[in-house]
């Protein structure tokens, strides 16, 4: 994969708060994933990565 290809850590946070919002919208992971371009596993994994990033950040 092209280096620029890879999303750093501020564009992963960005898409994690996209999928929380268009969760709390009514969307479908599988609607989501399409949107974002991402696999369906990958937004599935999201709400698991949300907990673990803003608890890094309290700390």
């Amino acid at each position: 994969m092209l280096p620029e290809c890879i999303p750093d850590q501020r564009e992963l946070t960005r898409r994690m708060r996209i999928v929380k919002t268009l969760r709390k919208l009514g969307k479908t992971d599988e609607a989501i994933a399409k949107s974002l371009y991402v696999p369906v596993e990958w937004v599935r994994s999201v709400e698991d990565n949300l907990s673990n990033t803003s608890y890094q950040q309290s700390s």
